[in-house]
């Protein structure tokens, strides 16, 4: 039997092969012996780490196996967690809906075998804004600013320097903000963002329109 050791196992990332009786002892010792196995053996840490796996499930303390918190976790939790990110997206202006849903287990371990789940749904959510440069500058500070502060509190060494250069590279007022969104505006509408600068009574206005076709839009111009 082959196996990952850390998909449903809960431990490191690794791959382990057991053999029951004479024949499958046989040939995990054969498997041990050819010469490709020195080039895949695992290190001691994470034998290490494999150990402290088994002896959790073997003593019952599955709770303090992540994996297993993850597995068993009641479709209400994760409905509550949802309802969670719902209220701080809302707050930051992104509307989300939380749907009903099902997660693959162990990464595809269990193909056929599903989790409930509650799913944010997102995309198609802002299909048209519109407001002045100077509150779409505010609302992405906002964002850039929390998502530093996350970075800091959340997330490793590495992430928060790549967060913390990002952060030191936006624009330090609105005239460089629009600047630097008429620069990138060709890139956005790839990714389905059309975004158009208005003059009207009331001053500048930007205009960003979703789509989820871009390549339609594209085919529209052509014509």
């Amino acid at each position: 039997m082959l196996f990952s050791g850390d998909k449903l196992l809960g431990g490191p990332q690794a791959g382990i092969v057991l053999g029951r009786g004479d024949q499958g002892a046989a040939a995990v010792k054969k498997m041990a012996r050819h010469p490709l196995a020195r080039a895949v053996r695992v290190d001691k840490l994470s034998l290490a780490a494999l150990e402290v796996t088994l002896r959790q499930r073997l003593t019952g303390k599955l709770d303090e196996i992540p994996v297993e918190r993850m597995l068993r976790a009641s479709a209400a939790d994760l409905r509550r967690r949802a309802a969670m990110w719902l209220v701080k997206l809302d707050e930051r202006g992104v509307g989300t809906e939380v749907i009903e849903g099902q997660s693959e287990v162990g990464g595809g371990s269990l193909p056929e075998h599903g989790l409930p789940t509650a799913l944010l749904a997102i995309a198609g959510a802002l299909d048209e804004w519109s407001g002045s440069p100077a509150r779409l500058y505010q609302k992405l500070t906002t964002y850039v600013d929390s998502r530093e502060a996350e970075a800091v509190r959340f997330e490793s060494a590495a992430v928060t320097r790549r967060v913390r250069a990002a952060a030191a590279r936006w624009p330090k007022d609105v005239r460089q903000f629009s600047k630097e969104l008429r620069r990138v505006v060709p890139q956005l509408r790839m990714n389905g963002l059309s975004i158009e600068f208005e003059r009207g009574n009331k001053g500048r206005r930007v205009v960003i329109t979703y789509s989820k076709n871009p390549s339609d839009d594209e085919e529209d111009d052509d014509d």
